[in-house]
């Protein structure tokens, strides 16, 4: 038994000794190429989707004569030690982000185009073949990305490479209801060439074994030299706008202005015309008092009815001259009268008070 025991320790020995070349693991973000002597025989592909694994394998099946065996998914593998290698990359999206470049497109206008894409490693075998690492794939795609974004975007106008919707844009108004548009047709808009420009560089990339899943455009501007053309150009439109609402503003207020003077005019017009009318009123209704007479009422409380100017005409007559008299001239006034003037017959009686002044 003891004879027995010292093989069975010794292959323990062995086999923890070289466990790390015999096992590797493939984690959840990984995948692996399995080398040997130059020549791959295992892939492990790490799929997003499930259903993407027998498509991938085949497309490994037909991309090598010789039979290399497929594997799916994180977990723990075995290779031959010191024959066999693993090489390992990436199964997550990875991200580049793209130089700005310069876009004439078709009505002429030339846009300053910042992009980026999303992309990940779809079969693991092309890769390593045709690319080997990530920074080779990032300057394939850089290439495959310009180039289609370049030959999509030439055949655009500035309008669909700028919009997204077919509505046409409204700017400031002068009141409400009435907009300026500017009704340039968006036959397809940026999110669908953008559309298109991403299954344009996925279906040149799959040759290198990369799945382009993304492609955006985060800017589209003109190019500096002519920012301030631009800029100049706003400032007017934006000024022209202002002056607009200024004299619209202008108008409105002559309106309530105008307004608001003929109330004024009809008020005070109307408050003239009913001070009148009660004046007459109440000029009519004592005139009718000192013609009929009135009851006065004395300090014992009886009354007495103090009679009117009806019994004598000619004294009513002569004092209402009096009165006249009394609020049109005074001490210091000239008065020029015709010998015919009712005001010249009290004047000029024999006797009268008025001889003296």
């Amino acid at each position: 038994m003891k004879q027995l025991r010292i093989p069975i320790l010794v292959l323990i020995a062995l086999f923890v000794l070289f466990s790390p070349f015999i096992f590797f693991t493939i984690g959840e973000t990984e995948q692996a190429v399995v080398i040997q002597l130059g020549k791959p025989v295992k892939v492990i592909v790490n799929p997003i989707h499930q259903n993407q694994f027998e498509e991938i394998a085949e497309e490994i099946r037909s991309a090598t004569e010789a039979s290399v065996s497929v594997g799916n998914g994180p977990g723990l593998y075995m290779r031959v030690p010191f024959i066999q290698t693993v090489e390992k990359v990436d199964a997550r999206i990875i991200e580049f982000d793209e130089q700005p470049r310069d876009i004439v497109t078709v009505d002429k206008y030339q846009l300053s185009i910042d992009s980026y894409a999303r992309w990940r490693i779809r079969n693991p075998l092309l890769f390593y073949l045709r690319v080997q690492d990530e920074a080779k794939a990032t300057l394939r795609l850089r290439a495959v990305v310009g180039s289609e974004l370049r030959k999509e975007l030439g055949r655009q106008s500035h309008y669909e490479i700028i919009r997204s919707s077919t509505k046409p844009i409204q700017v400031m108004g002068i009141r409400e209801g009435e907009y300026e548009t500017y009704n340039q047709p968006v036959h397809e808009g940026r999110e669908v060439l953008m559309q298109k420009v991403t299954e344009s560089c996925d279906l040149t990339s799959r040759k290198y074994g990369i799945e382009v899943v993304d492609v955006r455009i985060k800017r589209a501007d003109l190019p500096m030299e002519n920012a301030e053309s631009v800029y100049r150009r706003m400032i007017e439109e934006r000024n022209r706008i202002a002056n607009r609402y200024r004299m619209e503003g202008e108008r409105e207020s002559n309106i309530i202005r105008s307004e608001t003077d003929r109330t004024v005019k009809a008020m005070l017009a109307n408050a003239e015309k009913e001070r009148l009318r009660i004046r007459g009123d109440a000029d009519a209704k004592a005139a009718q008092i000192y013609w009929e007479g009135y009851e006065e009422t004395l300090e014992d409380g009886s009354t007495v009815m103090v009679e009117g100017f009806g019994s004598e005409p000619d004294f009513f007559k002569f004092y209402r001259s009096l009165q006249a008299l009394k609020k049109t001239i005074t001490q210091q006034d000239n008065l020029i009268l015709s010998t015919d003037s009712p005001l010249f017959e009290y004047l000029n009686l024999e006797g009268s008070e008025f001889q003296d002044r």
